[in-house]
């Protein structure tokens, strides 16, 4: 026989005594191409691998003996088999390297590596040579570490779907007894997986598929009755362009499909709270661009979200100061701000739609940075506040005017004429003052009730605006009682005529409401400055002459210290 020819392949089962224990998929290869002799031996000291190096060396033959020590000289026999023995029966997982000798004289340095399994690596490494084994060595180690304690499950299987080898995180995985495995039942092992996954028709035309498809690499999930999810990775292992079976590679995720869904369901929840919100959300990335603007800032834009320059923001989105009367620079958008590092709190812009109307928008916002410090973008929220914003200003309106009339009231009415007095003043100009009472207006409120009462009151104001000028000032004072203020007069008599057209076409238009009781209006007149200089005291003033015009009659007006006008 050519011993040069022998290669590292599993001994028959009729010549070796030893345990079946699994062995990696790629031990004959690996073992094949260490540059040294090595051979794995089984627990009772049994060949049961031997590369071609070694074959030589101890002119070993498959029909010779298979126990190891039958090589070794008598006088080193039982010392190599004690050295064997203890390093097997050992938790070391460090290499042993001893001397020995064998049967034809040649001196050994043995090398032993027991790399947590059941089967032994030995290296034989004559005296005169530089030990070249430790790579070999190692490399097989780890390679046996890797398989046996790896999180995953592995199986490898021949080309008529027979289990060659696993580690115990397979058996571990799917619950198969070790019994089974060991009387190498692969049906009834078959049967156990199939048992415990989802689908398990689908399970096995998967796996009858890929046997009879020798080249297609496959990954997928498996779903399992007890809720767990297992990756799947298999693929097929060739040699020469020989098929010789598939490794299947099986890994718990069930973990991490749930932190998965956990997720999703967050991201669910919050895409429903975005889309819900009457906040406008939208956001950007580091670079500035768009990447969020959920639905209450599209309907407030009208529009979707767009990829646009981040200087052109302000002109696309039509977004100014409150005022109105210009837009917003890149720098004092909100969003540009955030993303600049700034906090943003409560700034007031304008958004301007397409048809004109406006929109008064409330921001704030933030930089959006990892735990670290790095930028990730930004996002801001958007408030709508035009109803806030009209309530705001109806408020300010009632606040300065009469809500029955929306005629300003006295505080309003003394601030204005105070401006009339001093515009007069630099003007050299006259400013008539006019205290109105109605005549008979309770009888009013007796006969007919209040809800009249008020619909003369507005009528009468009406009637009064339409009798003055645009640049003339009017209030209600209180109950039937109205102050105006006539300015830039350039004679007293202006006063007097105005008071005149007053009386006159209020009598007109209160007989048009057809009431048994007559209204008509008494009127008090002082001027500015010629009576006084001081808004109260003309007030004053005009309200006395008005006293004295009902006094006199009623339906008529006076000027201060002149008299009655009939």
């Amino acid at each position: 026989m050519d011993r040069s020819s022998v290669v590292a392949k599993p001994l028959k089962p009729d010549q070796t005594k030893a345990v079946d224990d699994p062995l990696p998929f790629s031990a004959e290869q690996l073992l094949q191409t260490l540059p040294v002799p090595a051979l794995i031996l089984e627990p009772n000291l049994h060949i049961r691998l031997i590369n071609n190096q070694a074959a030589v060396l101890l002119h070993f033959s498959p029909g010779l003996s298979c126990y190891f020590p039958d090589y070794l000289h008598h006088d080193y026999r039982l010392s190599a088999e004690n050295h064997i023995r203890q390093h097997a029966d050992s938790e070391s997982t460090q290499e042993l390297d001893f001397v020995s000798k064998l049967a034809n004289g040649t001196m050994l340095n043995l090398c032993l590596s027991q790399p947590h399994t059941k089967v032994i690596l030995l290296v034989l490494q004559q005296e005169n040579r530089p030990m070249e084994c430790l790579t070999g060595c190692r490399e097989y180690h780890l390679l046996q570490a890797q398989y046996h304690h790896n999180p995953a499950g592995i199986l490898l299987v021949n080309e008529k779907m027979e289990m060659l080898s696993f580690n115990r995180q397979f058996l571990t995985m799917w619950s198969i007894p070790e019994q089974i495995v060991q009387n190498k039942n692969n049906e009834e092992s078959l049967q156990l997986i199939l048992e415990q996954v989802q689908k398990p028709d689908e399970f096995l035309e998967t796996v009858q598929r890929l046997y009879r498809e020798h080249n297609v690499v496959s990954t997928d999930e498996i779903y399992l009755q007890d809720g767990r999810v297992f990756y799947r990775h298999t693929y097929p292992v060739r040699s020469g362009g020989k098929y010789l079976g598939r490794v299947w590679y099986f890994l718990d995720i069930s973990l991490l499909k749930q932190a998965e869904q956990e997720v999703m369901y967050q991201q669910k929840v919050q895409e429903a709270v975005l889309d819900n919100i009457t906040d406008g959300i939208i956001a950007c990335d580091a670079a500035g661009n768009l990447t969020l603007f959920n639905r209450a800032a599209q309907e407030m834009h009208r529009c979707t979200l767009k990829n646009i320059p981040l200087e052109q923001w302000a002109h696309h989105y039509r977004l100014l100061h409150p005022d109105a009367k210009r837009l917003l620079t890149a720098k004092e958008l909100p969003l540009y701000r955030a993303l600049e590092g700034q906090t943003v709190r409560n700034q007031e812009i304008l958004l301007i739609n397409e048809d004109g109307t406006s929109r008064s928008l409330r921001a704030s916002g933030c930089p959006m940075q990892t735990n670290h410090g790095e930028n990730l973008g930004a996002v801001i929220s958007l408030h709508d506040i035009t109803d806030l914003q009209d309530i705001r200003q109806e408020l300010e309106h009632l606040a300065h005017h009469d809500c029955l009339t929306g005629l300003p009231n006295r505080h309003l009415f003394h601030n204005l004429l105070e401006q009339c007095f001093r515009r007069a003043k630099r003007e050299n100009a006259l400013v008539g003052i006019l205290f109105l009472d109605l005549d008979n207006f309770k009888n009013v409120n007796d006969q007919f009730g209040h809800e009249m009462g008020d619909q003369v009151l507005r009528v009468v104001s009406l009637t009064l605006v339409h009798c003055l000028r645009d640049s003339d000032l009017i209030c209600r004072w209180g109950g039937d009682e109205f102050v105006i203020a006539l300015p830039a007069m350039k004679w007293e008599e202006d006063a007097t005529s105005v008071a005149d057209k007053i009386c006159y076409t209020l009598q007109q238009r209160m007989q048009e409401l057809q009431l048994s009781v007559e209204v008509s209006v008494s009127i008090g007149i002082s001027i500015f400055p010629s009576d006084g200089t001081m808004a109260d005291q003309l007030i004053r003033q005009a309200d006395q002459a008005m006293f004295q015009a009902k006094q006199d009659g009623k339906n008529r007006y006076i000027s201060y210290m002149k008299g009655p006008k009939p």
